[in-house]
This record gives structure tokens, C-alpha cells and sequence, in this order.
């Protein structure tokens, strides 16, 4: 098992008499899990159905807890704050707190900490745990027995492997839809909770089958230089391009027709180099 310092989240925080029902009004997904300390993953949309930012909720309290991109917070924080108008809600950003991951999913005791949170990803069981704590008790934290600290490209490849894309490196804000990377499929979005921002571009896509694109993996041999946005070749026909790289595996978003046609561990093009393509177990289109 490992553990690994997400250095690219950021966390902010919600608190007042609204905070719920403003959230519930603005993300994807239905925030109602929060009462009983179940931690929900969302995202925000434009009102045309793309897509922004993606996130965790966890309940901490009397506050709600954000996970998400660091680079993005304040941009993120911008756009609640756009949306809150009177809403009895306070937004924070809260430089104090850092990110872990633990992974891959495996039974075990939850650590002896102060001041921090765990549960487990939202997304996948496999993706393992997060832990949120303080930055003072993160660089005190006492690792368990069988548990090896390593660098947070570790976790990322991890998470590469389980084809699940996130936000803003690989699901590009403003112009991907969140079902082309099957967010739906991840527990980021309800079809039931009613309105939201962006609800009925996403439910239209789904109920009618639009998305066009959905994302898959592709191993090398070895690792090699593949540049992002790289063209995806198959039988010299362009199918998709590469979101990101780790390793000698990397992310795709290809077409929903190529996807159809192709068989796990069937090679495709990409540059000069060949890879063998499979697609994630919790993916079905």
C-alpha cells in the first residue's frame, strides 16, 4: 500500500445557513449524501453543459470542504462567489490543509491523526483513499506498517491506469462535456436531483445518447516521449488524442465509433510508436 502527497490540490471551504441548498442549486451531483458524512465527487458546468471544474465534498463539521485543483481554486472560489448572490454562504480558500492519497484500495485500520479526514474515493474503490490534514500533522504523519510514502506521480499513473480523467490537465474546462469522459460513470452526476447549471445540455446528452467521445488507456512497450494532444491513429484513420501521459501508459479520448470497433489489447498508432489499447472496467458505452 501507498501513500502519496497530492501537491496539485487545494482546498476551500463552505460554511453558513445555505450552504446545501446553494450547492445543490450549482454542481452536478446531488450534495444531499453530505448530511449523513458520505463524501460526494461533482463538478461545475458552464450553462451551455461544459465542463469547468472538478471536486470533492466532505462534510467537516459545520463546514463543507472542497477538494480541488490547486492552479484552479481561485478561479473556482471566483465563480461561487458569482453564483451566491445573498445566499447565507461563506467562501474561503484554506491554505492550511494539503491532500493525500492512499492506494491502491486495501483493507486497513484508519490512521491515528489529528485534525485530519479520510474516506474513500467517490469515484472508484480502487483509487484507494483520500486524507485531508493539516500541513503541520502531514509533515509528522506516522506511516502504518506495509506503508511506503512515494511521490504523487505514483498515484497519478495509479489513477491513469484506472482510466480516470480529471480536471484541468485532461478534461479541458470550457470545452470537454463531462460525459465524453464518463463522468456519469464516476458518480460525479445525478439524473434525478433536478436543476443545476448546465442540466439540461448533460441530461439531453445522455438521455439521447450524444456524447461522441469517451476516454480509454493505451500501454507502450517502454516509456517513450508522447506529446499531449497527439493524434491517435487506426488503420491510417485519426480516432482520438492523447490527454496525458505517465509512464509508458497514457489517458485517450477517442471516438464513441472507434471505440465500438476495437478489441482490448488491439494495437493503434500513435506518433511513430505503436501501443495496445484497453478500456477502464467501470466505463460502459
Amino acid at each position: 500500500m501507498y501513500i502519496a502527497r497530492l501537491k496539485e490540490r487545494g482546498i476551500c471551504s463552505l460554511s453558513g445557513n445555505d450552504t446545501l441548498s446553494f450547492l445543490q442549486g450549482i454542481v452536478t451531483n446531488d450534495v444531499a449524501v453530505l448530511s449523513d458524512k458520505i463524501p460526494c465527487y461533482s463538478a461545475l458546468l458552464s450553462p451551455q453543459g461544459k465542463f469547468l471544474h472538478d471536486f470533492f465534498l466532505i462534510q467537516d463539521g459545520k463546514r463543507i470542504l472542497i477538494d480541488c485543483n490547486l492552479e484552479r481554486c481561485e478561479d473556482f472560489r471566483k465563480r461561487l462567489l458569482m453564483y451566491k448572490l445573498r445566499s447565507d454562504v461563506e467562501i474561503k480558500l484554506v491554505e492550511d490543509l494539503t491532500v493525500f492519497a492512499i492506494f491502491p484500495e486495501a483493507p486497513f485500520e484508519p490512521y491515528d491523526i489529528d485534525n485530519g479526514i479520510m474516506y474513500t474515493d467517490p469515484r472508484n474503490p480502487m483509487l484507494g483513499k483520500r486524507l485531508i490534514l493539516s500541513r503541520y500533522t502531514a509533515d509528522r504523519l506516522t506511516l502504518q506498517k506495509n506503508t511506503k510514502r512515494v511521490p504523487g506521480i505514483n498515484y497519478q499513473m495509479h489513477r491513469i491506469k484506472l482510466g480516470v480523467a480529471e480536471g484541468p490537465a485532461e478534461i479541458e474546462p470550457g470545452k470537454s462535456f463531462p460525459l465524453e469522459f464518463g463522468l456519469q460513470f464516476l458518480n460525479a452526476i445525478s439524473f434525478t436531483k433536478g436543476c443545476y447549471i448546465g442540466q439540461e445540455v448533460t441530461t439531453r446528452m445522455n438521455t439521447r445518447k450524444l456524447a461522441k467521445k469517451v476516454p480509454a488507456v493505451i500501454k507502450f512497450s517502454s516509456e517513450i516521449d508522447v506529446k499531449l494532444r497527439e493524434i491517435i491513429f487506426h488503420n491510417e484513420k485519426k480516432i482520438g488524442e492523447v490527454r496525458s501521459v505517465f509512464g509508458n501508459h497514457a489517458l485517450i479520448l477517442i471516438s464513441m465509433s472507434a471505440a465500438r470497433s476495437l478489441q482490448a489489447g488491439q494495437l493503434i498508432k500513435v506518433g511513430y510508436a505503436e501501443a495496445s489499447i484497453y478500456f477502464p472496467d467501470w466505463l460502459d458505452f
